[in-house]
């Protein structure tokens, strides 16, 4: 049974979020990939799926945007069975040690990165449940995130997000 998933952080092809949007396609499912900006990759994939592919423009660092995209997932599908919140950021800051770094880029980054994935839950939340399957919700993290694994002294921005992140999916936050 083919399934509606929806795949955020997609434009760039060399990355997991425009590879996991071919897989899908691949395997027969309708795929909604969100994108902030214009993607000349997406939009050739597209052309190889013109009735599979819907491309959703939504920025998950606004509540506006992704709302406006979900009303129109709504217009173009009556249900969603997964979620892949994938997308992600990293300052320019991002590879400096907390001496170089300026601290005023990590709320940005957990706004994206933590937060994004909970809007774009809290957005679709009617169409996934309306899933026969039982709908799916994946965040994906880094051990980036994890208190106990992360061994870097940099990506304080993008470590940030993904612990954060890792604390929203805790059980007692799951919607």
């Amino acid at each position: 049974m083919s399934q509606h998933v929806l795949i955020t952080g997609t434009g760039r092809p060399y990355a997991l979020g425009f590879n996991l949007v071919k897989r899908y396609l691949e395997h027969g499912d309708s795929v909604f990939a969100s994108v902030r900006r214009p993607s000349e990759a997406l939009e050739e994939l597209k052309r190889d799926y013109p009735d599979r592919l819907h491309i959703l423009t939504m920025d998950i660092a606004s509540t506006e945007s992704v709302n406006a995209a979900a009303r129109e997932a709504e217009r173009l599908t009556d249900r969603l069975d997964l979620i892949v919140n994938n997308a992600t950021t990293a300052s320019a800051d991002t590879m400096k040690e907390l001496p170089d770094f300026d601290l005023d880029l990590i709320a940005p980054a957990v706004n994206v990165g933590a937060v994004g994935p909970v809007r774009v839950l809290k957005a679709f939340l009617p169409l996934l449940k309306k899933s026969a399957v039982g709908a799916l919700v994946v965040n994906i993290s880094s051990e980036a995130g994890s208190i106990g694994k992360c061994y870097r002294t940099f990506y304080l921005d993008y470590g940030t997000e993904k612990a954060a992140l890792n604390m929203l999916e805790q059980p007692q936050h799951r919607a």
